[in-house]
């Protein structure tokens, strides 16, 4: 089970989002973005106060086009009152603002997806798109 100190509701949480569908559609991040891996123990995010967009980006991988979605932690906790949602400190050696949102009880990716796709698509494209060289 992962462990953290909470972060404070007024924290701002990012997300790369990959540009093409079925994430980004229609100039929309969809709740494909918000889909927890089996092996994960919670949804991957990054603390803006430690990371920047571009910095996000610089971790994806090169062979891919990337934007950033960005929410408060005060927001996920609104959106996912009924279970329990709240987002933790979880850094590590490739990020230092590396956070999971994490459910306080048994909780269905179909559940989650929907509640936090409601998060801004935020950043010009020229610092938060990484593609491979040609």
């Amino acid at each position: 089970m992962a462990t953290g100190s909470p972060l404070p509701d007024d924290e701002i949480i990012m997300r790369r989002i990959p540009m093409r569908e079925p994430y980004f559609v229609r100039g929309k991040v969809t709740s494909f973005n918000f889909e927890p891996k089996p092996v994960e123990e919670g949804l991957s995010v990054s603390r803006r106060s430690f990371t920047t967009p571009a910095q996000l980006i610089s971790l994806a991988p090169p062979d891919e086009e990337f934007g950033i979605a960005e929410m408060s932690v005060g927001e996920v906790r609104q959106w996912g009152r009924e279970w329990g949602l709240d987002v933790i400190e979880n850094p590590t050696e490739e990020d230092p603002g590396h956070a999971l949102i994490i459910p306080g009880q048994k909780l269905h990716s179909h559940q989650l997806r929907r509640r936090l796709k409601k998060a801004r698509f935020v950043a010009p494209p020229e610092i938060t798109t990484r593609r491979a060289p040609s």
